[in-house]
């Protein structure tokens, strides 16, 4: 393994960190039931809010941030799941 270091990837990760104990308080229950498309719909509606007009670079980063936050709660949903997904509604039994 290598010895990488980089002050920025290490602040990148403690902020994503903190957001993801933050969404962490409501469980993984709600998680539990989401598609593949809802992931990608959560993480494409993040990724169109990070840029603002006027310029907000602190919006910017913070949003960028919860987006990929949500890319790794998206990860962690397939290992918790093994990637099966809830009944849907439609589902037939």
């Amino acid at each position: 393994m290598s010895n990488y270091k980089n002050e920025y990837l290490d602040n990148f990760f403690e902020l994503m960190r903190k957001e993801r104990e933050y969404a962490a308080q409501w469980g993984d229950d709600f998680d539990a039931k989401n598609t593949p498309n809802d992931w990608v719909a959560y993480v494409t509606r993040y990724l169109g809010q990070t840029v603002t007009m006027p310029w907000d670079a602190k919006k910017f980063k913070e949003q960028m941030v919860k987006t990929a936050t949500l890319c790794a709660s998206a990860v962690e949903w397939c290992d918790r799941t093994n990637g099966d997904m809830a009944k849907r509604h439609y589902d037939k039994d």
